[in-house]
This record gives structure tokens, sequence and C-alpha cells, in this order.
């Protein structure tokens, strides 16, 4: 199945709209929340959404390691679920500049997007 450029865009502008005032959290292996990061006010442009207000500073919760990532709703539903992490150039959907945070430790994400492809 294909989705046209309109559907996706539209997708996007949706997204867009749902994901205000929600949240980028950043996952351990039991779903643990490591860190969370506030998305703004999300725009679309085509089949993309781009969080607004990045970079974004979050203090880490815990020091476990980070393993996956989620999008949530200001009212905290899940949007998007097990978005991949990892180093710079890996190919993760989530790019960070560590995976093992200390407790207390700053956690920066420069940029979050969300791409709807078919």
């Amino acid at each position: 199945m294909t989705f046209s450029a309109e559907a996706l865009a539209a997708f996007a502008t949706v997204s867009a709209a749902s994901l205000a005032s929600g949240d980028l959290d950043l996952l351990d292996a039991s779903g643990n929340i490591v860190a969370t990061f506030d998305l703004g006010a999300p725009t679309s442009n085509g089949a993309t959404t781009t969080m607004s207000g990045f970079p974004r500073t979050s203090l880490a919760a815990s020091g476990n390691t980070i393993a996956s990532a989620r999008y949530r709703t200001s009212s905290g539903g899940n949007w998007k679920t097990g978005m991949t992490v990892g180093l710079a150039n890996s190919g993760a959907q989530v790019i960070l500049s560590s995976l093992t945070p200390t407790v207390g430790q700053n956690v920066t994400i420069n940029s979050a997007t969300l791409a709807h492809t078919s």
C-alpha cells in the first residue's frame, strides 16, 4: 500500500496539532522515562512534522541506558512508539551524544522531526 503525497501531508498536519505541547520521551529497556522533552508548537511542511523550540535540554531522571524513544500527545497518549536511538552515524531515528546519562546529567536533543512515509 502506498499513500499519496496529499495523504502524507494531511497526516503531518494532524500530527503537528496532536503533538502540540506533547513530549518526546527517552526510555530505558523497561519503558521507564530517562528524560523527557516538551515538543512546543510543532509545524508541518509536506510529509514532515517539525517540533519547535529545539535544541532542548532535560535532566536525566535515571542513569539507565536509553533504549528507545516515543512521542506523546499533551494528554499523555502515545503517538509514535518504538523509535530507535543511537549515536551519530548510527542510522537511528533519534540521535544522541550518549546513551548512558547519569542521574541529573543534562541530556540535549538538537532537533526533532517526524517524517511520514508511505
